[in-house]
């Protein structure tokens, strides 16, 4: 599992990933759709945010290097 750069989230973002238990994040991190590949893959982190409570991690495809994102509901 890649570790994202803590530096990459905002405060609030960090926040709410340190909320998820680290099988929760290994989930979310492993499971996110590529378009490009047609499949689930993990995703290469770049940044993460916080939109309307939701948790929004953007980053990469492992596999193709295509731009993917993760959105994690909050509360």
């Amino acid at each position: 599992m890649q570790i994202p750069k803590r530096s990459s989230f905002s405060a609030p973002a960090l926040k709410h990933w340190d909320d998820l238990t680290p099988s929760i994040q290994a989930k979310l991190l492993g499971n996110v759709w590529c378009g490009a590949c047609s499949k689930a893959v993990h995703i290469l982190v770049e940044s993460g945010r916080i939109e309307k409570k939701n948790l929004i991690l953007t980053g990469l495809c492992a596999d193709c290097r295509g731009r993917v994102a993760r959105l994690v509901e909050g509360n």
